[in-house]
């Protein structure tokens, strides 16, 4: 799926169609993000800067979505969407560390 089209689709959901796993929770405390933010982006497709697709069946796809949160971090979901969007876990990637771990071919 496109950026635009994937920035489009997230657009038609509301908060109440967010839900967020028990693993994802775990995780935003470990790695200190707020589950407001993972909501937040969602909602505010602007700052999406990469989709990967992943389908999963005919009614499911499974997707990693890459928010822009500043110059130097990115905020990353892996979400299951329908009729709803399951976010199913979350990381913040450190440009400076994903651009080195790109040039050695770790990625």
């Amino acid at each position: 799926m496109s950026l635009q089209k994937m920035k489009e689709k997230l657009k038609k959901y509301r908060k109440e169609n967010i839900l967020l796993s028990s693993h994802v929770l775990k995780r935003c405390v470990q790695r200190k993000i707020s589950p407001k933010t993972i909501v937040e982006s969602i909602l505010r497709p602007s700052g999406l800067t990469e989709v990967i697709e992943e389908l999963i069946s005919k009614t499911e796809s499974k997707y990693k979505l890459v928010f822009q949160l500043s110059n130097a971090r990115n905020l990353a979901l892996i979400v299951a969407m329908n009729d709803r969007i399951e976010v199913i876990t979350a990381w913040i990637m450190i440009n400076k560390w994903e651009k080195k771990v790109r040039r050695y071919g770790g990625i």
